[in-house]
């Protein structure tokens, strides 16, 4: 899971580098953004600036004063989680002053619920400009 974790951020970004610290690897593009640890039942994908993504998705976890995280329990949750959305938001997020909330924008925004599969759980979306 962590190497497809890898392949998406790198794919993701044409400028990024990692490093390997605190027991995973952390992905920077000119601002550390996001870190894949791994967990003996989950890898978890953490946002050091997660706290300001206004949770689009709804996937997001933790209630820290800035860390968010997303746990992948299995290969398909990296896309079932929408984590290739969340990329762009955490980058924004680490890259923005501080406070500053990160909201959905039409590129990162998800399929309607009919579509995904998904039927509970979706959070509304903003109405389309």
């Amino acid at each position: 899971m962590v190497e497809a974790v890898r392949a998406l951020v790198k794919k993701s970004f044409k400028t990024c580098s990692e490093e390997v610290k605190y027991g995973g690897v952390l992905f920077s593009s000119g601002v550390q953004f996001c870190g894949v640890f791994v967990y003996r039942e989950h890898v978890s994908v953490e946002f050091g600036s997660g706290a300001k993504i206004n949770g689009p998705f709804g996937y997001l976890e933790g209630s820290g004063k800035g860390r968010r995280h997303i746990k992948l329990k299995s290969i398909t949750d990296i896309e079932g989680k929408k984590l290739a959305q969340y990329l762009p938001l955490a980058l924004q997020a680490a890259s923005g002053a501080w406070g500053t909330p990160v909201c959905v924008t039409s590129a990162t925004r998800p399929e309607p619920a009919a579509a995904s599969g998904r039927t509970s759980g979706t959070p509304a979306r903003p109405p389309a400009r």
